[in-house]
């Protein structure tokens, strides 16, 4: 079994990204009429691609990273959103942000770990509001006294699971949403429902991550190009 390797720190400040659904579709072709049948899957994956912001004096930590992915090898735990999406959704709730927001929560009476770090930041949680069967395109969520401010290219977690929301429908302290994809699997009512989430992807190659040394002071381009693993949550 693969294993999985956490994302470090440049993945979160992203010079440049990409998300999107991999249909999977299969056609036979087109007809002699023109027409052609497409059989759609009813359960694409997420494709990435991210280029981090590799400072020089990191450039050794990347390559330490790289090294231990060991490629296809391997598999990535990343945040779906960048560092900067992350914090904008405090204020949009109506919560506070929180302190040290380029190092995670503080700790004890307020203070950084010896190397400047806090604790990850807390993510913002709602959950299901109603049984949702397998296949399900559309997900009634409890927002748990958050703002209705929920929004169609949200990426959210459902028990796991990465989703984009497509449609917006509030009804007083419930939302109904809809996503894509479909649910792999069905979910109880209180299933979590992340607002961070995180995802486990792999590289589409071994050849993934490498860059090459422009300037001392310039950042690396070190783009990956990625795909999700849908049974690793």
């Amino acid at each position: 079994m693969a294993r999985i390797v956490g994302a470090p720190p440049e993945m979160d400040i992203r010079a440049a990204e990409s998300w999107v659904l991999d249909a999977r579709s299969i056609s036979g072709g087109p007809s002699l009429s023109g027409r052609e049948q497409v059989v759609f899957n009813p359960f694409p994956v997420w494709r990435a691609k991210i280029t981090p912001n590799v400072l020089e004096s990191r450039q050794q930590h990347w390559a330490a990273f790289i090294a231990r992915v060991r490629g296809r090898g391997g598999f990535i735990r990343l945040n779906a959103l960048n560092r900067f999406d992350r914090a904008a959704l405090y204020p949009r709730f109506g919560l506070p942000s929180p302190p040290g927001a380029y190092s995670g929560t503080l700790w004890g009476g307020g203070q950084p770990w010896s190397n400047g770090m806090g604790w990850a930041w807390p993510s913002i949680w709602m959950r299901t509001a109603a049984d949702a069967a397998a296949l399900a395109s559309t997900v009634m969520i409890d927002r748990m006294g958050h703002a209705a401010q929920i929004r169609t290219g949200d990426r959210i977690s459902i028990g796991g699971s990465l989703h984009i929301v497509v449609t917006v429908t509030d009804s007083g302290a419930q939302t109904e949403v809809g996503i894509e994809p479909p649910l792999r699997l069905s979910k109880p009512a209180g299933a979590p429902i992340s607002f961070m989430p995180t995802v486990v992807m792999q590289m589409i190659d071994d050849m993934q991550g490498r860059f090459e040394r422009k300037a001392r002071t310039a950042t690396v381009d070190a783009s990956l190009d990625l795909i999700e693993i849908p049974d690793e949550a």
